[in-house]
């Protein structure tokens, strides 16, 4: 049977969806799709040991072939010849066994791409979420309000900045045993 919080959770899902592309597309990223979710290379921006192997695929594509991670490389080659901006939307596969407990081996991945520095970079990713829920603010307010969510806290979204240092040093601070240069858990981006 589905569930009222499963139609729910799909609403507020089509919404973000929805926005994401809006978004991109208003601010002049062009869409690099589709895309395949099976690559002859890992297509793993971050930890190849944490790419799923397709079992058999040496003898039907004659190589070995991997579930994607991230097509961040690809959208980096057609970033300057499609204007200095790209986006898309796939299927992220990550092996990763013991990361925290909030871990997805399959989720949705929306990626973009742009020329310009890690500052730019920021400032878009900012923007793009404090659109996006806004939209869900808007267009949701019954289904946040079945998860228990004042939609109006969406409208008004700033987003906080600090440097990996900085969180390592509060961390510190505040008794987490962690080290610079290790990965943020879910508790440590809890507390911050």
């Amino acid at each position: 049977n589905i569930t009222t919080k499963q139609i729910n959770l799909l609403k507020i899902w089509d919404k973000v969806d929805e926005s994401l592309s809006k978004w991109a597309r208003e601010n002049k990223f062009k869409y690099v799709g589709p895309l395949p979710f099976l690559m002859s290379s890992a297509g793993a921006c971050e930890n190849f040991n944490a790419v799923f192997k397709i079992v058999g695929s040496e003898e039907y594509y004659k190589e070995q072939a991997f579930l994607v991670q991230s097509l961040q490389l690809l959208l980096e080659m057609f970033t300057e010849k499609m204007g200095g901006k790209v986006f898309t939307e796939i299927r992220s596969f990550r092996k990763e066994m013991d990361v925290d407990n909030r871990h997805l081996s399959e989720f949705p991945l929306f990626e973009i791409e742009q020329n310009g520095n890690f500052e730019d970079l920021i400032e878009t990713v900012d923007k793009l979420i404090r659109f996006t829920c806004q939209e869900v603010a808007i267009h949701c307010k019954e289904e946040l309000r079945y998860f228990g969510k004042d939609w109006k806290q969406l409208l008004d979204l700033v987003v906080k900045r600090i440097t990996y240092t900085q969180a390592i040093e509060i961390l510190k601070h505040n008794k987490f045993d962690i080290s610079w240069g290790e990965d943020l858990k879910a508790e440590h981006e809890l507390f911050l």
